[in-house]
């Protein structure tokens, strides 16, 4: 095999591995500097009118890993400013009315880029072809089995600059037996958003059915290809093209009424009105658009489309709750409610989307109504948006043929050159009864996010009940079930997925090929390939039982303990600011799990214990307290995925077949062994009886290898098919720590005190370790090898890092 001097140039960004295993854990150090100003004024002019304002000031720069990179210079930086401006106004006419009005005004902006945005990337031997000053840096090389080199691909993102404003008036009127009170809000949002993933471009070698002409024989593996520098036939690379650059607008009004009604002594009624509109998300210059089944590409203002989304006016929330006291003495209470609670759907489901679906589509933003449309005889339609009014913003497949995957650009640039206006979507194939002039093969097919237009508000039905008893004027105990059920949420189909079962699909020629000339909507829309199209058809639910002691001062001693059963479950597998396709979108409901922040079994205790108070010279052995924080919870949930298209049908989410216990996937500080297909007489029996129990010993076993630990095994599905391990089947590491605390308390004068404070967080020094990868191609799966304030890029503020101990001196006048 000829190796490329391109791609051996680049295992120098992969760094040196000097350990016995293949498993490397890279940390680099984050940095972060924040500046804050805070300024307020009280103003009270008589005993009906109190004026305040204030303002705040805050300014940041950081440094850190917010994926894994092999490299420090593929570090991400960040900047962030933000202001907020705040003046209320309460008016007190009598003992009855209250008026409170406030004004405010939040100012944003926040940038992100890569570490090295100011190195061309001829400076390492790529010559990508890629100018555009806010886009240079690595590109992301990514191989099958190994971390991605170069920097993450959701930079550079402006967020910003922005501007909310909002205007409340809410009063309150007491009339005997009643509480009033009912308000209105206005709220304008006004931001500009450039985010610009996969921007720098993508490079992609997967080897197996995805590799071009295998010049070594059978089941090239993905570093087999890189050393090769054989990219992916279809999808060598990826880059979006033109600029996303948008400025969102959107309003808000919403109106409640509420009566809190002293029914009886012993009963109190809470019963409330809540009604909220909000505008569909718009664009100042309407480049946003949709797609529809019958109208094909859409874009606001161009071909009869208002909106993305329909207005929805029917966002009317009710509220009850119901508070009893038992023996009419305070000791035993009885509280129950309900309610009906609205969420205005995220702007990041529709323009944010962070390359998380299949082809990276960015959303909203990026319909390609600019873009010039090949029929599959090589003739041309479009664009649907006349004289350049149209978006001219799409994620492209490049196809490794056209790649020039070559040293220092010998012959050109490794990507095909490109003009923002000449974007085309084709199906990539060469015309079928061409037409005069069709070109050699058409252009690569585009991919798009679109939304349904009938998109009610996301529901939240909420109720509780629970009961209160004080033990002593000191002590009391909680015990409470929580439950609510979402309805109406957005999740997102491929309503273009290719079936597998389909007769074409399965015929010896094709043999599961894929073929773009299958999908679904091909006949109507030859020129798109994935349309990953955003619904209200996801549900959740959550169920908690709660339990909570209190003690106040009993004998010096305060204690809140605290201990919680829960469940959340859900059907969409990201979250809001990482929206996913299910494994099937044809069966959603088989996503249905445990959602990403679930913990079944959570206890808290924070005990306080004010030491006696000795006379002594300079109140040495007075004032002081000690405190304590303890927390402990089960594990968060995790998925085993493989982004492989075992399954056929190309959304890269695809899950094996799970047997065993799913304890024995208990995640260490080592990964869960993996046995490859090329040795499996040294496979243990969990693996060879899991295999042959479905009849997969010769293909998906030899093909893809297994993973085993305890007695239980994954191995992948039968070719063309979806695995039966269920999401959020395994848990991840628990946490446990104990934070504690020393105060000491100086009387200086009879208003000026000294606090002087010594904090020790995670005292014992018990490492708590994050979730680990869940990809059955990564050398490190199952392996937990950071704590939690890296894992989450937050080494000095966050919790469940290494112990750290603070000092500190507080004056309190």
């Amino acid at each position: 095999m000829k190796l490329s001097p391109l791609s051996l140039n680049l295992l120098q960004y992969y760094g040196t591995n000097n350990n016995p295993t293949s498993a490397v854990t890279i940390g680099f150090p984050d940095i972060f500097a924040i500046n804050n100003v805070v300024g307020k004024v009280d103003y009270h002019p008589s005993d009906h009118h109190a004026f305040t304002s204030s303002y705040f000031f805050g300014d940041g720069n950081a440094v850190g890993e917010d994926a894994a990179y092999t490299q420090q210079i593929f570090d991400t930086t960040g900047k962030m400013r933000a202001q907020l401006l705040a003046t209320s106004w309460t008016w007190t006419p009598n003992s009855t009315w209250v008026n409170d009005a406030r004004v405010g005004w939040n100012h944003y902006l926040r940038n992100t880029q890569t570490g090295d945005y100011l190195t061309p990337p001829s400076a390492y031997g790529l010559v990508t072809g890629v100018t555009d000053t806010q886009l240079l840096g690595f590109p992301l090389v990514s191989v099958n089995g190994l971390t991605s080199i170069g920097g993450g691909n959701k930079s550079p993102r402006n967020f910003g600059p922005g501007s909310d404003y909002d205007v409340v008036d809410h009063v309150s009127y007491l009339h005997g037996k009643h509480a009033f009170k009912f308000g209105v809000e206005i709220l304008y949002l006004h931001t500009f958003f450039d985010q610009i993933p996969n921007g720098r471009g993508t490079f992609t070698f997967t080897g197996g059915k995805n590799a071009p002409t295998n010049p070594i024989g059978t089941g090239i593996t993905g570093l087999e290809a890189f050393l090769a520098g054989l990219p992916d036939t279809s999808s060598g690379a990826s880059i979006l093209e033109g600029s996303p650059a948008r400025t969102y607008t959107q309003w808000d009004y919403s109106g409640f009424f509420e009566d809190s009604w002293r029914a009886t002594s012993k009963l109190t009624v809470n019963m409330g009105l809540r009604y909220e509109y909000n505008t569909p998300l718009s664009e100042i210059h309407n480049l946003i658009g949709n797609w529809s089944p019958t109208a094909g590409l859409e874009q606001v203002g161009v071909n009869g489309l208002k909106s993305v989304y329909n207005p929805y006016y029917k966002d009317v929330s009710p509220r009850l709750g119901v508070a009893w006291d038992v023996s009419g003495k305070g000791t035993t209470v009885v509280r129950a409610g309900g309610g009906i609670y609205y969420d205005n759907p995220a702007s990041a489901a529709f323009i944010g989307l962070q390359g998380s679906l299949p082809a990276q589509q960015i959303g909203i933003q990026a319909i390609p109504t600019g873009s010039i449309l090949y029929l599959p005889n090589g003739s041309t339609m479009g664009p649907i948006a006349p004289n350049g009014t149209g978006m001219s913003t799409q994620t492209v497949a490049i196809p490794g043929a056209n790649l020039n995957w070559t040293l220092n650009g010998a012959g050109g640039p490794i990507l095909p050159p490109f003009s923002p206006t000449a974007l085309t979507c084709g199906n990539g194939l060469a015309p079928v009864n061409p037409v005069p002039g069709a070109p050699k093969t058409n252009p690569s097919p585009c991919s798009i996010f679109a939304t349904s237009p009938f998109l009610p508000s996301p529901m939240i039905t909420s109720w509780n009940l629970g009961i209160q008893h004080a033990l002593t004027s000191t002590v009391a105990v909680e015990v409470n079930y929580i439950g609510n059920h979402g309805s109406r949420l957005t999740g997102v189909v491929d309503m273009n997925q290719i079936d597998q079962n389909l007769p074409a699909e399965n015929t010896a020629a094709c043999n599961h090929c894929d073929s773009i000339t299958h999908l679904p909507f091909y006949s109507q829309y030859p020129y798109l390939q994935y349309i990953d199209y955003q619904t209200d058809s996801e549900v959740s639910n959550y169920n908690a039982l709660e339990a909570t002691l209190t003690a106040r001062n009993f004998h010096r001693l305060s204690v809140l303990a605290g201990y919680t059963y829960s469940h959340a479950l859900s059907e969409e597998p990201g979250t809001g600011y990482s929206i996913q396709q299910a494994q099937n979108p044809s069966n959603p409901m088989a996503d249905y799990g445990p959602t990403p922040f679930d913990i079944r079994h959570n206890f808290s205790f924070s005990p306080s214990y004010a030491l006696p108070s000795i006379k002594s010279p300079l109140q040495l052995l007075e004032g002081w307290t000690l405190q304590s924080a303890v927390l402990i919870h089960t594990g968060f949930a995790w998925t085993a995925t493989d982004t492989r298209n075992l399954s056929g049908t190309n959304e890269k989410k695809d899950r094996w077949d799970f047997f065993g216990n799913p304890s024995d996937f208990n995640q260490t500080t080592n990964p869960i062994p993996f046995y490859p297909g090329s040795k499996i007489a040294a496979m243990p029996a969990a693996c060879t009886q899991a295999a042959a129990s479905i009849g997969t010993t010769t293909t998906s076993l030899v093909t893809y290898g297994c993973l085993a630990q305890g007695s239980s095994a994954l191995i992948a599905p039968p070719p063309n098919t979806f695995g039966t391990e269920a999401r959020g089947l395994f848990r991840g590491p628990a946490y446990a720590d104990w934070d504690f605390s020393i105060f000491k308390n100086t009387k200086i004068k009879e208003r000026l005190t000294v606090q002087f404070r010594a904090e020790f967080y995670n005292i014992l020094n018990h490492p708590n370790l994050a979730t680990g990868s869940g990809s059955v191609t990564s050398s490190v799966f199952g392996q937990a090898n950071q704590t939690w304030d890296q894992a989450s890029t937050n080494p000095v503020l966050g919790t469940g890092g290494a112990r750290s101990i603070q000092l500190g001196l507080k004056l309190l006048f």
